[in-house]
């Protein structure tokens, strides 16, 4: 069976460390519905100050492409869960910064 969404871009980017790997077999997840999913994935984490145009113009592609016209609204809604991540503003539930960052 052939999965749902594929999609794939060419994005340059910095020099970025590289955590949680699942690119060799991919995970296999079972949602609330029971459906189960291959899932693949990676967890960059670059520099503060990075240049991350190039992964940002393929996030809003690749929505383009699975939303169409739309994308743009879908992707400004502040229910969407971005893929880009501010590690410097990440806190926990009370509102404290990472103990690691």
């Amino acid at each position: 069976m052939a999965d749902k969404y594929t999609y794939s871009a060419t994005a340059k980017t910095p020099l970025v460390r590289a955590a949680f790997f699942r690119g060799v077999e991919p995970e296999v997840r079972t949602n609330d519905k029971g459906v189960t999913e291959k899932t693949w994935g990676l967890t960059a984490i670059a520099p503060a100050g990075s240049d991350l145009t190039g992964v940002k113009a393929a996030i809003v592609e690749a929505a383009t492409k699975m939303w169409g016209s739309t994308a743009g609204d879908k992707l400004k809604h502040p229910k969407f869960k971005s893929p880009l991540k501010d590690g410097a503003t990440q806190v926990d539930k009370a509102a404290r910064r990472h103990p690691l960052l």
